[in-house]
């Protein structure tokens, strides 16, 4: 924290510094994701276009989302490489506007823990998951506060009954989760049993 002083008399303005942003090596995506923002920003236009056009009503099996998913590659003339992914912004485009009409503190923000630091993390788990301790070396903790501000509970972890024993306290009625595609795709038939609004955010790497 500083002091700003004023020539007019008017007392001292006091300024803080935000905290330094821990820098990552820069890595290529996964080969299963776009390469490229333009990319990537190329097949979310298809996919809120596809969905807006075919209105299809979630929540869907994870088979037929496939085949949707199947018609958008083709539409586009991507890579089939990419369909899971596809399927994800396909998942959450269905969802979208249901997960807008629930509070923010009747919604969960899962979060993976390979975001830390896993050398340096001095972070414990418990039964829930991964206990912050807002040391700053990732961007976990900024995530969280963000979150926790706007009323989500948040958990720093992995795992699909995890978060079937939160949905069945009927405490939480909409998931908002970021994982790497593989995990997304084993917690999806719990997302589609629950039938409650949910959105994924794929992460361009999975370690």
């Amino acid at each position: 924290m500083q002091t700003a002083t004023s020539p007019s008399g008017t007392p001292p303005v006091m300024l803080s510094i935000p905290r330094a942003v821990p820098t990552q090596k820069l890595r290529p995506p996964k080969k299963n994701i776009p390469q490229t923002p333009w990319e990537r920003t190329r097949v979310l236009d298809a996919c809120r276009e596809y969905v807006a056009k075919q209105k299809p009503v979630p929540p869907l099996p994870a088979d037929e989302l496939k085949v949707h998913a199947d018609r958008v590659v083709e539409q586009l003339g991507c890579e089939p490489i990419y369909r899971d992914y596809i399927g994800v912004l396909l998942n959450n485009e269905m969802w979208r506007e249901s997960l807008a009409s629930v509070p923010y503190e009747r919604r969960l923000l899962l979060l993976p823990k390979c975001l830390r630091v896993e050398n340096k993390c001095p972070a414990p788990f418990d039964e829930f998951g991964l206990l912050c301790k807002q040391c700053g070396l990732c961007s976990i903790q900024d995530l969280q506060a963000e979150a926790e501000r706007l009323g989500y509970a948040v958990l720093v972890a992995e795992g699909s009954a995890i978060v079937m024993s939160l949905i069945q306290t009927g405490k939480i009625e909409a998931i908002v989760g970021v994982s790497c595609i593989s995990v997304l795709e084993r917690a999806f038939p719990y997302m589609e049993a629950a039938a409650i609004p949910g959105v994924a955010i794929p992460l361009l790497q999975d370690d």
